[in-house]
């Protein structure tokens, strides 16, 4: 969880020249730092909110399930790139 509020810390302040946004006027009272502040509070939490639903709803897969479907599915399809792209260098 801290990782995840240093990343989206991090992207908010990457993007903090964005920030800047003259139509808002809270209570009357316009000045740069509550803008800044309440702009930078509301991106970092939309951020948060964003990367916790990704992280809740993709599923963790296993290691040897990984390294299963690596060997089984993937290499057929690695191989036929490999050795397509060697035949077209060599016949080229």
């Amino acid at each position: 969880m801290a990782f995840l509020v240093d990343l989206t810390t991090g992207l908010t302040d990457f993007f903090k020249y964005s920030t800047y946004n003259p139509y808002f006027n809270g209570l009357g009272i316009y000045t740069f730092a509550t803008d800044f502040v309440t702009i930078f509070i509301s991106k970092l939490t939309l951020c948060l909110a964003f990367l916790i639903v990704i992280r809740g709803c993709v599923p963790r897969y296993r290691y040897d399930f990984l390294t299963k479907m690596g060997w089984v599915k993937f290499l057929g399809y690695i191989l036929t790139i490999f050795l397509s792209s060697v035949l077209m260098f060599l016949i080229w």
